[in-house]
């Protein structure tokens, strides 16, 4: 157990406590450089790193307030590109954020993390000019966590009025033959960038719209109470930092009660959606998808995140 601060804010006190039947977590994280962790840091930590470890390749996972808002990925050994991408998803949002990296920090990497201010950096490991470099940034807090990739948690909890609730954890999956592609076939890259924008969805607060093209996010719409609202957010984050996006898909965390949300997509330029499906109006919206030339797969299952 360990005292904190303060709680979400200045006027609440709080504490952290391990879970003594966990077998791995962020208590397990060694902070390298900077000031004590905040009750704000630790969410925003925890949720990066359950989003980070979604990803096999290379990826970097930005998060402001337990959301992500940038997320890229790279190349196996290319951590720094996938730094890179995170960052160029949503510089105005990532601004102040926490990243997490699924593999080591070098110096390219931590190069590029310099470029902005951040709160957090968190990795399985540094190099040493890496940790170097990010040293020379005074305010952030560097963390190490050798099993940050392979932390699974196999059960979620969450405190109500009088008790507690208990679920297993939600975990996405990679592609598989048993989703339904209704319109053209993806191409692998189509197929990649479709993966993408599911898994970072799963992570986002509902209604959660991701919005990814080139291996990165860019527009993300959470935490609306309907989603045609979600698909507005994410299609005018996407038309303030990447107009020119190329051949950009969308993926939902849940199925389109209407159309009217894949006429959005169609209108601003995305003929690819990934979304659960099980709407008594699939028809509706498969039929309207089709006038547009939006292909779509239904991958039978939701991530809802509350």
């Amino acid at each position: 157990m360990a005292d904190l601060r303060y709680g979400e804010n200045p006027h609440q006190t709080a504490s952290w406590y391990r879970d003594p039947a966990a077998a791995s977590g962020l208590h397990q994280a060694e902070i390298l450089h900077g000031k004590a962790l905040s009750y704000n840091n630790i969410l925003d930590l925890d949720a990066a790193c359950a989003a980070v470890a979604e990803f096999r390749l290379a990826a970097a996972v930005a998060v402001k307030h337990s959301n992500p808002c940038g997320v890229g990925t790279g190349a196996e050994l290319s951590v720094a590109h996938a730094v890179r991408r995170a960052i160029a998803a949503d510089p105005v949002s990532v601004f102040g954020g926490i990243l997490a990296v699924n593999r080591e920090v070098d110096f390219d990497a931590a190069e590029a993390m310099a470029s902005i201010f951040l709160e957090c950096v968190i990795a399985p490991s540094f190099s040493a000019e890496g940790l170097e470099r990010l040293k020379k940034k005074k305010d952030v807090r560097i963390l190490k966590w050798p099993n940050l990739a392979g932390h699974k948690p196999a059960w979620q909890f969450r405190t109500v009025a009088g008790g507690y609730l208990v679920q297993s954890a939600d975990r996405t999956m990679d592609w598989s033959d048993q989703w339904k592609i209704i319109g053209e076939p993806p191409s692998p890259e189509i197929k990649s960038d479709l993966l993408l924008a599911w898994k970072v969805c799963a992570h986002l607060r509902s209604n959660a719209i991701a919005v990814a093209s080139e291996g990165c996010t860019v527009g993300l719409g959470m935490g609306q109470v309907n989603r045609v609202d979600a698909v507005q957010h994410a299609i005018a984050r996407m038309r303030k930092h990447h107009p020119n996006a190329v051949r950009p898909v969308l993926a939902s965390d849940a199925f389109f009660p209407f159309p009217d949300s894949i006429e959005l997509a169609a209108e601003a330029g995305i003929r690819w959606i990934i979304q659960p499906g099980g709407s008594i109006r699939d028809e509706e919206v498969i039929a309207t998808a089709r006038s547009l030339g939006v292909t779509q797969v239904f991958t039978g299952t939701r991530h809802f995140r509350h």
